[in-house]
């Protein structure tokens, strides 16, 4: 399980196979509202002025959950990303963290392989939204050129294609 908390829970849960586990992560699925939403970091250096063509992007996620009292918990994701050119040379550092907030009915009963499992297979999809509109500001900003993840399939903490769309180059007024 995550940082955080000593607030943790260790039951399994009572499903025998896989269908089992699906259907329990339903349950609580069914049980479990979103309450919020927060970034902690929205970060981007660009690590040499003479840009060259963006190429690549090299993404890597790290959940962590803290459970609260009252049935709420957080699920943390930190995000580190580099900006690759063709060569695979470090163009620019990108960095984003946050925060989804949950209430469940019943969060103070649920195993922590359940809520493991809610962090993995749901909350990615919670928070990727947030995380593709961050990516395609920061870069746009630090004039790399507007980049947008491709679809999350399930199972997977990062997307599996990302487009590269050129910056603007240098604009001049007279």
């Amino acid at each position: 399980m995550g940082s955080g908390s000593a607030d943790t829970l260790d039951q399994e849960p009572t499903g025998e196979n896989e269908a089992g586990v699906e259907e329990v992560l339903a349950d609580f699925v069914r049980k479990t509202d979103l309450i919020g939403v927060r970034f902690l970091r929205i970060n981007g250096e660009v690590l040499e002025e003479d840009l060259r063509d963006v190429s690549n992007l090299n993404m890597r996620v790290v959940p962590t959950v803290r459970l609260r009292p009252g049935g709420t918990f957080d699920c943390r994701y930190d995000l580190t990303a580099q900006v690759l050119d063709s060569d695979n040379e470090t163009l620019a550092n990108l960095e984003v963290s946050l925060v989804a907030s949950f209430v469940c009915d019943d969060a103070d009963g649920t195993p922590t392989k359940t809520v493991e499992l809610f962090i993995e297979q749901v909350g990615y999809f919670v928070v990727f939204p947030y995380v593709r509109e961050a990516l395609q500001s920061v870069t746009s900003r630090l004039a790399l050129g507007s980049i947008t993840l491709g679809l999350l399939q399930q199972g997977e903490s990062s997307p599996m294609t990302a487009t590269f769309t050129a910056g603007l180059g240098t604009l001049r007024s007279r």
